[in-house]
């Protein structure tokens, strides 16, 4: 028996650990760029031809910036808008220029580089801006921003009246998004790279717990709390000749399932009570799906739950209970909701006098379907 259990916590087990790598295979896909970007370390801008710039992850000091040539902004409730990001042109290797995004955490900074770029130029003062120390990734400039850096260039007159092929000559179409690594900002990369290395750690942890048998100590422990009336071999006897129903098998004596890896043990005389309980999950107002738990409460009134797929399944062990257990009221009322909260004692001599008088409404297997964007909650 234990050996059989071992098998299938190990198969809940590799399946939990596949699906995780497959996971990862994905997240991998997705962020490699970002994550060569990590290892290797930021670049030192000054030293990039302009070949190297495209998708390289760098550092520098800037102490140039020509003029702001556009602004992301948002627009709440009342209608004031917030300047999110500062858009600079930025020159770049010995005729060329560039793009740099600026938040609003270095907007103060960027403006007085600004205007101390443009008094320099114009020859008001000797003395360079100080610069900005910042680190990022120059990505491609999305369209919406290149129509306005574009347009910059064109009208600004910086160039004086530059013909369309000057201007793709010497305004890349590059941009330093600062805090990014890769194509997204820096926490996200963290973040996901977080997750795949503690999503490596549990499959570890829950790949030796399955293998030394930690998952099936419950059994080992049930019998050691109860070992004046119960033994291994008793329940050994039991699970062998138990229903098998899904996951679940409900022998004479006891009921056995699985609660995520762990299989649980539960005595049939303690059970009172089991239902269904379907909760229909929405997201913004439509389906996601079903859930359906069965609750069970022993007469200690502690509850115990477990996940099912299959609806037969469920009316299958419901059946069980009620053909073999006349101990358990099966089903759900109201009236039996209020009873077990107010008269519990009562509940329990129903539970083994009649179970056909239990309440004036008709009982159901499930309770009232519950429509949520989280699980309902349980009676």
């Amino acid at each position: 028996m234990l050996e059989q259990l071992k098998k299938e916590s190990l198969k809940k087990v590799r399946t939990k650990i596949l699906l995780y790598l497959g996971i990862c295979i994905v997240l991998i896909g997705i962020f490699h760029r970002c994550f060569l970007n990590l290892m290797e370390g930021p670049r030192d801008f000054n030293t990039l031809s302009i070949e190297e710039l495209p998708n390289s992850y760098i550092k520098g000091e800037f102490y140039f910036l020509i003029d702001n040539f556009a602004q992301y902004y948002i627009e709440n409730e009342s209608g004031k808008e917030s300047v999110t990001e500062n858009y600079y042109i930025i020159p770049v290797g010995e005729e060329e220029y560039m793009a740099l995004e600026i938040d609003t955490g270095n907007a103060a900074e960027s403006e007085r580089i600004c205007n101390e770029t443009y008094e320099y130029i114009m020859g008001n003062t000797d003395t360079p801006p100080t610069g900005i120390k910042l680190k990022g990734t120059i990505n491609k400039m999305p369209d919406e921003v290149y129509e306005y850096y574009e347009d910059w260039f064109q009208t600004s007159g910086f160039l004086g009246e530059p013909t369309e092929e000057e201007i793709n000559r010497v305004a890349l179409p590059y941009i330093i998004q600062v805090d990014y690594i890769g194509f997204v900002d820096g926490y996200i990369v963290y973040g996901v790279l977080a997750l795949i290395i503690l999503g490596f750690i549990y499959s570890v942890i829950i790949a030796i717990k399955g293998l030394s048998g930690l998952y099936i100590a419950p059994i080992k422990k049930y019998v050691q709390r109860n070992e004046s009336s119960v033994s291994l071999e008793q329940i050994e006897a039991d699970f062998m000749n138990a229903a098998s129903i899904g996951t679940v098998r409900i022998g004479q004596k006891w009921t056995y399932y699985f609660k995520g890896n762990k299989i649980q043990i539960i005595k049939n005389d303690d059970i009172v009570w089991a239902y269904l309980q379907e909760t229909t999950q929405k997201v913004y107002g439509i389906k996601a799906g079903v859930i359906r738990i069965i609750v069970l409460y022993t007469n200690d009134r502690k509850k115990y739950t477990y996940t099912m797929r299959n609806v037969n399944d469920i009316y299958t062990i419901l059946g069980e209970y009620s053909k073999n257990h006349p101990n358990i009221l099966v089903g759900f009322s109201e009236d039996l909701k209020k009873l077990f909260k107010k008269d519990f004692e009562q509940f329990k001599r129903i539970a083994f006098e009649n179970q056909a008088a239990v309440t004036t409404e008709e009982t159901s297997y499930i309770t009232n379907d519950e429509s949520t964007e989280e699980l309902g909650n349980n009676y």
